[in-house]
């Protein structure tokens, strides 16, 4: 009975450890294969998730696309 409990305690560590994996980057190689996991069974983070904004274009960049259109 010990050792079922112990194997649930344990499960329910993982989860929570998937859980706190998929709001942050991957620290360790454990939440590294969590994350590989996820991602074959299709849950792909969304960029909106990420605590990171992508750089903006540089300025030079900005004007090109102005200027052409494109």
């Amino acid at each position: 009975m010990s050792s079922e409990f112990h194997n649930q305690q344990r499960r329910i560590d993982q989860d929570h450890e998937r859980q706190r994996a998929k709001l942050q980057k991957h620290e360790t190689i454990e939440t590294w294969h969590i994350e590989q996991e996820e991602a074959q069974r299709g849950n792909i983070a969304s960029p909106e998730e990420a605590d990171v904004e992508p750089p903006q274009p540089h300025p030079l960049v900005r004007l090109w696309k102005r200027l052409t259109g494109r």
